[in-house]
């Protein structure tokens, strides 16, 4: 037998929900936010795919010997989503500010603010529609200490 072991960052985004599993197109489980879990597999090519709802991530071949662990790490594709929240804060503490400061909001503010919003808006569009399968991110851990 070998084994394959998915260790799933611990994220904001989707920090509620498990992400399913599936070992050459059948459901192996599931891992939580923040955790490890450890599939049993035959030695051999295997198929390792990561899904939750409609978007995924690339499959992964993982080739494995008798007896061989493999260590896999799971997170976020979105690799800039933590630019999308900040432009979100900014956008309200410039709303709040103008609200109750008195200060008149400048005539620019609201063109600022698509320039800003809607490029971040369109990055998070894309990978819940035509980047789906990218909207997760499985690659073997090369830098975990427990590697064969």
């Amino acid at each position: 037998m070998a084994k394959i072991i998915i260790n799933r960052r611990s994220e904001w985004m989707n920090r509620l929900r498990n992400i399913n599993v599936f070992v050459d197109g059948k459901k192996a489980g599931a891992v939580k936010n923040g955790s490890s879990e450890e599939f049993t597999v035959e030695p051999g090519s295997h198929q390792v795919e990561c899904k939750i709802d409609w978007c995924a991530c690339e499959p992964l071949n993982v080739e494995l010997k008798e007896n061989e662990v493999k260590i896999l790490k799971l997170q976020s594709g979105l690799k800039y989503l933590n630019y999308f929240y900040i432009v979100i804060i900014l956008v309200v503490i410039g709303r709040l500010f103008f609200r109750f400061s008195g200060q008149p909001m400048p005539g620019w503010y609201d063109t600022a603010v698509v320039v800003i919003l809607v490029p971040s808006l369109v990055y998070l569009f894309y990978f819940l529609t035509v980047g789906k399968k990218k909207y997760l991110s499985l690659t073997e851990d090369k830098d975990s200490i427990f590697n064969n």
